[in-house]
């Protein structure tokens, strides 16, 4: 199974020069932070306004290196829940994607 830091890291690097990733994202107001993109070392520095994840998520980073990254960055992760309507909509659009 592929993990979603795989893919995210891959599509990075298949699309957009790191350099332009700021640029590529523009106008991005809020960004939601999984776990595989926390183990996986993904830094979601300039890509959005705002960062946020789950309770959930947080509590799956237990591994030393996980923690040290998520202590490292330079703001806090929100921790913020999603409304009925996000979760509809990413059930769509994870429909529509053919995403397991």
């Amino acid at each position: 199974m592929t993990s979603w830091a795989s893919i995210a890291k891959a599509t990075v690097r298949a699309t957009v020069p790191p350099q332009d990733l700021t640029a590529s994202t523009e106008g991005l107001r809020l960004l939601v932070v999984d776990a595989n993109a926390i183990i996986g070392g993904i830094r979601p520095d300039g890509i959005a306004d705002r960062a946020v994840t789950i309770q959930e998520v947080y509590d799956e980073i237990r591994d030393k290196q996980s923690r040290q990254f998520l202590a490292a960055l330079p703001y806090q992760l929100q921790i913020s829940e999603p409304t009925e309507e996000s979760i509809k909509i990413g059930e769509l659009v994870k429909r529509q994607l053919s995403v397991s």
